[in-house]
């Protein structure tokens, strides 16, 4: 039933509940089976009661959202197995309205819709498990239909989420379609035989062709769920009562076939499946069953073959198949009965006509249906093979050829055609059977492009006709040239050859024809005509079949090509010669005849012809590469010099391909020296990876190609060269070269640190552990030679050793820092190559990396470029566990010798001494070993330590009354370190004898044992004397010793000896040891005049350029002082101590030899820097001009520090100095001024303006030369300033900028306006102001974040020159700059006053004024707005003590200050506002009120104030002065009015002005006029006087 039929549509629902089957209607259609309201509000959470409601409107995305919110609450109730939701899922209520709008979604348009309420669904079974299973006849089927939509995303969704449900279990599934066979076929019935397009969509609101569409879908859904149920469960008629009439419904309900129809595409995928079930229903035997329901489809499917033609079958493809097949298989049934229930008379046409419409449209598989279809009509002739059948066929084989090889399935068409056309012959006795063969095969032959690809094609065709045939048919091509298009032609030949190449038994065939071939060659290959050409493309075809038992013929004409090639003919040839050494035949011998020899005598030919060389060389690069070697070997090739000149002239231009089987091992080498002369190398790399490995390791074993590219063009290149290396890195000889290229670069620090260079290595030596031995040196000792050779004096003043280290050989001869940072630079590649590969980390190369750390870190305290990685060695002696290590043993290891350990450990490395080490291996050794006892010195107890002491003390006294000098200064230096390690013993009374014995060496010591032993005693006795620990009470060493100790020093300097260089180093071990011995508590009273003496003494050898060990020696002579100073020792009353402090002062003005900006020189002047500072002023004063000049001629040009330091002292003495100039200023102003009047009244008194101008000039120049900031300074402000960037600069030159503004700055501060002026009046003149604010505004970086975000508030205000302790590097020195800049914007802020906003508005590029207030609102307009501010609270009582109705306000909140006066309690009042970007704009004043005062002047008082703060420079309080002032003068003698009592007017706020002529009273106007109106007189109210009134 349906619409259609009149029945009622809503009374099919009113007495059943539908679908369901839990006691509520579950319906598809639109109007019932909707939820009851009062159902939904039985639900107990609210937000499911919404959901529900949504899910009833009509809007689609409205219901989506419905459905996701269901979704995700199903969701956390599975993820979070919330208790909560899950009781309100499990309510019964929530499933039965869920089945109700489950159903209704299902129909729904939205695929989401769909899918999400199908996993909805399955969810639900998923959580509610056995509690659900009431409810599952009404789920189920519905989720099926949800896995057989006709939409695949909503198919494969739901079956993936059925799968998930059920654990993949697919027998459980499976189990789902038996279970619930009836719901399944009754949901089906629903959707075919009850519900249609009416009844699933309100027409109200959906339009006629959207509903046919719904319903179309839905039947499609609902066709593909009985195509699968059926097939499930094997459907047989008979064993199924219960379904029988469900099946009954549903096969005959006419209107479901009636859709089988292809008038329209709307419908096509519904056929499809319809086409599909009828297969299904003939092979479970229920189709036959009832004839009406079989005559009902025969004759709907015969009625829609008249509808398929030529215009829609493209549309049709995917339903042809299974109409045909349909058609197949329903002929079957009582030998073709079904043909008789057409009641049209015109079947066989309207069948032919469909048959020809296919096979002239062709589709993959339609020729084999078709030929299903032949096979089972011919039974009972239905169609004529003569008339009907061969035409169809011919018709389909004339449709391939029009298409050709053209079409998309054109190779699948022509091979499934031949397959059942060679079927249909062989089958259907046709008249003339071959003749129909040979000519539809010549068709196919003539046109078919692809048939040499298709093997399987080939050999069915080849057996239609003899090889003669097809031999005599090429010949009859050949001869007749019957065709015009030489194209056709030449795939027809093809064709045929590819047949003859696959015929059985071709050989005797094909040397006919090669036979033929050769024939006409001899006689016609000069014409080059293109029946020549087609021979030899035959011939072509041949050779590269590689047929054999041929190749004698082959020989033969390949001979004869060989010796007939000419200009015309060389192209097509020379491919034949190629083709032929890729052939089999190369390898074949014929009576002897060499194949090698045709093919170079092709060649010698082709070259005495004049053939263009480069269709030459193109020849040879296309040759088999064997062949083509073996003709290179030949020591008579005559091409081989050929070449080679084409190898020498390659352009490597990408025009012209490089041609790569040309290029040998024997040749490569040459390619590469041609791409050097061309700079071409990149391009020469990049055709590498295009050679053979062969050609490939040749070149890299030349002697020059990895060393002269590898690591030393860009990484790129570099990597791509390693890539090749590394395949052949199993050769040894490449290994070793690809090795040493690494180990170069990683000297030469050539990007050789960088992760894949050292992943390169590592690669390398995994693939080859042999060139592991280029990396990992095992010959420390001859290394280390290579590299160090002497101990350079300056390492002293930052090594832990000290003064120890003068028991080495110290010279002044300064380290090669080139040869030293090699050294790192290897020693920094080989420690991340161990840290990559573990295994080859063995003692001798953590011995190695811990020596060279240490160099490292010195190197980077010695170069002015330190580098930050020297720092980062991952496999020293450090990183490694040293808890283990005993302090005790290795003191009986380094003292006794107790080497009995045989561990292998990087320890004992640092213990054993070697004869081949020199002085600075040992140095560095002992530092190690320093460093690795103090680290573990921890570990000694105090009765441990009386155990070690003797030891200690024998070994030294021993050694110090030895009479040996072998290894005497290793013995010394290892008893230096365990006495230095000691340190935090040294109070102890148990060294108090070692130290007596110490001492006692240098009394009464004479010059020549000082010199050559003594001094070594000194260094022990100040390692001994380092304790901080001395109590008050202690006493290291006797006082009576210590005096004649100090009396035998004094003898020293009193020699000439002191002179002398070699007393250098005992100069400083005294000058180390009174810095001990001054600094222990119990010595305070002891006179320490000779260590005064022999401090001035070195402070004046400082001064010299010879001195040796200068470095050190200024840098003891400071330390000693600082030590001195740190006492308060007065100088003031000692011999020596004007000649110190001169002494030190000087040190300012050397330029030492040899000084970097480095480590060395920071430490020296911070001390120099610290000891000055504390100096009398009025000394340092005396010295200004001193150095001022210096800093003015040598500032740029010296040590950053050292002009740090003169900056410093510059900036305190000329501050300090112009304390006494403001006065003197004024006095010399005034003087001058005075002269100069005295002189205009001797002169004329006719004098011009101009005469007087001069004169004022002459003044004010002779005040900038007294007075003015020094010329000097200008110019270097003028002539110095950077031209390039910070980055770009030099950073001393840049800094010494900066400093120049500094010290200029120190001229403003705290002077007097009229200097002020005078300062400003020069920087104006050369424009200077301008300038430097246009450079700090070029300068700073706005949009540099990082920087900007980190400036504080002190480094604006204040520049401490010091801050960084003296860093001298180049990261230190930017930072500084930066910071410096902003400081300087500061400081122009504060001195320059209204310069700044001239300035600032003058700037033509808006983002930079934009980028600039940003900056200065945040870093620095608060800071000058709060000193403004504070400044005004600071003299607020000055500026209200003389007037007690004047009232200052100041407000920090919005930057404002008001000054009031009260006048009769009425304020007159004005105020003062600071913007935000403060100096860049202006302070604004206001007049809030005006009281007492005309219009005209209170204007001239606001703007008088303006002109204060902007035109002169001024600030607030003295604008605030001004206006208190203007006041003042305004109201000061006024009194109050006789009448108003009161000094302004009530109303028009006026004073007192008019006058009495007797009393002299004052009264207002106002109140006077009405005195007399009142009065009815004109006299005055107080004398009664007559008073004249005036208008």
């Amino acid at each position: 039933m349906s619409f259609g039929r009149g029945v009622n549509a809503f009374q099919k629902y009113s007495n059943d509940v539908g679908l369901g089957h839990n006691g509520v209607i579950v319906s598809l259609n639109y109007f019932d089976g909707i939820p009851d309201q009062s159902l939904i509000r039985s639900l107990e959470c609210n937000e499911l009661i919404l959901i529900f409601k949504y899910l009833l409107k009509r809007d689609e995305k409205t219901k989506e959202k419905a459905l996701n919110d269901l979704l995700s609450h199903l969701n956390s109730v599975e993820e979070d197995n919330s208790t909560e939701l899950r009781l309100y899922f499990e309510n019964d209520i929530f499933t039965l309205c869920w089945s109700q709008v489950y159903a209704k979604m299902t129909v729904s348009e939205s695929k989401n819709i769909r899918t999400v309420s199908h996993i909805i669904s399955i969810r639900l079974i998923t959580i509610l498990k056995k509690k659900i299973s009431k409810f599952l006849p009404d789920l189920i089927p519905f989720v099926l239909l949800g896995c057989s939509d006709n939409d695949s995303s909503v198919s494969q969704s739901c079956s993936k989420e059925l799968k998930k449900c059920f654990n993949d279990d697919s027998k459980k599934i499976v189990a789902l379609w038996t279970m619930f066979q009836e719901q399944i076929l009754t949901l089906i019935k629903n959707i075919v035989v009850i519900e249609d397009a009416a009844s699933l969509s309100d027409k109200s609101y959906i339009d006629k062709d959207l509903s046919e569409l719904r319903h179309t879908r839905l039947l499609t859904s609902a066709m593909n769920l009985l195509n699968t149920f059926v097939e499930l469960n094997e459907v047989k008629y008979e064993k199924h009562q219960i379904e029988q009439e469900l099946f009954s419904d549903i096969i005959s309900e006419e209107s479901l076939w009636k859709k089988v129809s292809f008038k329209s595409t709307n419908n096509l995928k519904l056929c499809e499946v319809l086409l599909i079930f009828l297969q299904k229903l003939y092979k479970s035997e229920i189709l036959f069953k009832s004839s009406s329901n079989l005559k009902l489809i025969v004759r709907i499917l015969l009625k829609a073959l008249s509808q398929i033609s030529s215009r829609n079958i493209r549309n049709l493809q995917t339903s042809i198949g299974p109409l045909l097949n349909d058609l197949t298989l329903l002929d079957t049934y009582k030998e073709g009965k079904i043909w008789s229930y057409d009641k049209a008379e015109n079947t066989r046409e309207k069948l032919c006509t469909f048959l020809t419409v296919i096979s002239e449209n062709p589709f993959p598989g339609n020729f084999t249906d078709m030929y299903m279809f032949y096979e089972q009509t011919s039974k009972h002739a239905l169609l004529n093979n003569d008339n009907e059948w061969l035409v169809i066929w011919q018709k389909g084989l004339k449709s391939l050829v029009v298409l050709g090889a053209r079409g998309r399935y054109s190779v699948q068409l022509y091979h499934e055609f031949w397959i059942n056309y060679i079927k249909f012959l062989n089958s259907a006795n046709l008249k003339g059977a071959e003749k129909y063969k040979e000519n539809d095969l010549f068709k196919t032959l003539s046109t078919y492009k692809e048939l040499k690809n298709q093997d399987d094609l080939k050999k069915n065709l080849s057996c239609l006709l003899s090889p003669s045939l097809l031999v005599n048919k090429l010949k009859e091509l050949l001869e007749k040239n019957q065709s015009n298009d030489e194209k056709t032609n030449t795939i027809f030949e093809e064709n045929i050859l590819c047949l003859l190449m696959v015929s059985e038994n071709n050989q005797s065939i094909l040397n006919d024809l090669l036979d033929y071939i050769h024939d006409i060659i001899i006689s016609k290959i000069s014409s080059a005509s293109a029946n020549i050409k087609s021979l030899v493309d035959i011939f072509y075809f041949i050779v590269r079949s590689d047929i054999p038992n041929i190749s004698k013929n082959i020989f033969k004409v390949i001979n004869e090509i060989a010796a007939s090639v000419d200009e015309s003919n060389y192209d097509y040839l020379s491919n034949i010669v190629i083709a032929f050494s890729e052939s089999n035949y190369i390898k074949a011998e014929e009576d002897n005849i060499d194949p090698i020899m045709i093919i170079e005598d092709f060649f010698i030919v082709a070259n005495s012809i004049n053939i263009n060389p480069i269709k030459i060389y193109q020849t040879l690069n296309g040759l088999n590469k064997l062949v083509l070697r073996e003709l290179a070997e030949k020591s008579d090739f005559i091409l081989s010099t050929l070449i080679s000149d084409y190898i020498s002239l390659y352009d490597f231009d990408d025009s012209i391909p490089l041609l790569f089987n040309l290029i040998t091992i024997n040749n490569i080498v040459l390619l590469y020296e041609n791409s050097k002369r061309k700079n071409k190398i990149p391009e020469f790399i990049a055709l590498l990876d295009q050679l053979d490995k062969t050609v490939i390791d040749g070149l890299l074993q030349s002697n020059t190609f990895l060393s002269e590219t590898y690591l030393k063009l860009p990484s790129d290149l570099s990597n791509a060269i390693f890539d090749l290396s590394i395949n052949s890195a199993s050769e040894n000889c490449i290994a070793c070269s690809l090795a040493q290229s690494i180990k170069n670069a990683a000297i030469e620090n050539v990007y050789a640190k960088t992760s894949d260079v050292i992943s390169n290595a590592v690669s390398l030596i995994q693939a080859n552990n042999i060139v592991a031995e280029y990396f990992f040196n095992s010959d420390i000792s001859s290394l280390l030679n290579n590299y160090l050779v002497t101990i350079d004096s300056k390492l002293v003043t930052i090594s832990n050793l000290g003064i120890s280290s003068h028991l080495l050989n110290i010279t002044d001869n300064s380290l090669d820092l080139q040869k030293l940072i090699k050294l790192i630079n290897y020693i920094s590649f080989v420690d991340k190559l161990l840290t990559k590969l573990p295994d080859f980390k063995d003692s001798y190369q953590v011995y190695l990396v811990t020596l060279v750390s240490e160099i490292a870190t010195d190197y980077n305290c010695i170069t002015s470029l330190p580098n930050d990685e020297f720092y980062a060695f991952n496999n020293t002696i450090y990183n490694s566990d040293l808890s283990s290590i005993d302090f005790i043993s290795c003191i009986n290891k380094l003292l006794l010798d107790d080497n009995t350990s045989t561990d292998d450990t990087p320890l004992t490395m640092f213990y054993a001494d070697n004869d081949n080490e020199n002085d600075l291996s040992l140095y560095y050794r002992s530092k190690i070993l320093y460093r690795i006892l103090e680290n573990t010195v921890d570990t000694i107890s105090t009765s441990a330590l009386s155990t070690i002491v003797p030891i200690i003390e024998t070994s030294v006294t021993k050694l110090v009354r030895s009479k040996t000098t072998d290894n005497i200064s290793r013995q010394y230096i290892k008893c230096s370190i365990i006495l230095k390690a000691l340190e935090k013993f040294h109070s102890n009374q148990l060294f108090n004898k070692l130290r007596t014995m110490l001492l006692s060496e240098l009394i009464g010591v004479n010059e020549t044992d000082i010199l050559n032993k003594s001094y070594r005693s000194l260094i022990l006795l100040c390692d001994l004397l380092n304790s901080p620990d001395f109590e008050e009470s202690y006493v290291p060493v006797p006082l009576q010793r210590l005096n004649m100790a100090f009396g035998s020093i004094n003898k020293l300097l009193d020699s000439e000896i002191i002179y002398e260089q070699s007393f250098s180093s005992v100069r400083l071990i005294l000058l180390n040891l009174f810095e001990r011995l001054i600094c222990v508590p119990s010595f305070k009273d002891v006179n320490f005049s000779v260590a005064y003496r022999l401090l001035a003494d070195s402070l004046t050898m400082c001064q010299l350029d010879d001195t040796s060990f200068l470095f050190e020696l200024r840098f003891s002579c400071m330390s000693l002082y600082q030590k001195i100073d740190n006492l308060d020792i007065n100088f003031s009353n000692n011999e020596y101590g004007l000649e110190i402090s001169d002494s030190i002062i000087e040190l300012f003005f050397i330029n030492f030899p040899q000084e970097e900006n480095n480590q060395i020189s920071k430490g020296f002047y911070y001390m120099l820097n610290k000891a000055v500072s504390k100096f009398d002023v009025k000394l340092l004063l005396e010295c200004f001009d001193r150095f001022f000049e210096f800093y003015t001629t040598t500032g740029t040009s010296g040590n950053i520090n050292q002009v740090r330091c003169i900056v410093t002292i510059l900036r305190k003495l000329i501050i300090e100095k112009q304390k006494n100039a403001i006065i003197e200023f004024e006095f010399e102003k005034q003087k001058a001024i005075n002269e100069d009047e005295d002189e205009d009244a001797d002169a004329d008194a006719d004098a011009d303006d101009e005469e007087l101008e001069i004169r004022n000039n002459l003044i004010k120049d002779k005040m900038e030369i007294n007075f003015g900031i020094p010329d000097a300074l200008i110019k270097l402000l003028n002539d110095k300033m950077p031209e390039d960037y910070l980055e770009y600069e030099n950073r001393l030159t840049y800094v010494s900028y900066l400093w120049n503004w500094v010290l200029v700055f120190c001229y403003f501060k705290d002077t007097s306006y009229n200097l002020r002026q005078l300062f400003l009046d020069q920087l104006r003149k050369k424009n200077l102001i301008e300038k430097f604010f246009t450079f700090i505004s070029e300068q700073l970086d706005f949009h540099d974040n990082e920087f900007i975000q980190s400036i504080e508030s002190s480094d604006v205000v204040y520049y401490n020159i010091g801050k960084d302790g003296f860093i001298p590097y180049e990261g230190a020195l930017t930072r500084e700059c930066k910071t410096l800049l902003v400081h300087l914007l500061y400081e122009l802020f504060v001195h320059v006053g209204t310069y700044t906003n001239v300035w600032f508005l003058n700037i033509k590029d808006r983002s930079k004024q934009s980028d600039i207030d940003k900056m200065v609102s945040k870093h620095i307009s608060p800071i000058l707005i709060s000193n403004e501010l504070n400044n005004v609270e600071n003299n607020i009582s000055h500026l209200t003590a003389k007037d007690d109705v004047l009232t200052i306000r100041v407000n920090k909140i919005t930057n404002e200050v008001k000054a009031s006066y009260l006048i009769d309690e009425q304020k007159l009042e004005i105020a003062l506002k600071l913007p935000s970007n403060y100096p860049l704009t202006n302070i604004q004043v206001h007049g809030i009120s005006c009281v007492g005062v005309s219009d005209q002047k209170w204007k001239q008082w606001i703007m008088s104030a303006q002109r204060t703060i902007t035109n002169m420079n001024g600030s607030m309080v003295g604008a605030l002065e001004l206006f208190t002032r203007n006041v003042n003068l305004q109201f000061s003698g006024f009194e109050e009015c006789a009448i108003c009592y009161s000094t302004l007017h009530a109303v028009d706020r006026k004073l007192p002005t008019k006058v009495c002529p007797t009393c002299n009273n004052k009264f207002h106007g106002s109140c006077l006029y009405k005195w007399f109106r009142s009065s009815n007189n004109n006299t005055c109210p107080l004398c009664r006087s007559e008073i004249a009134l005036r208008r």
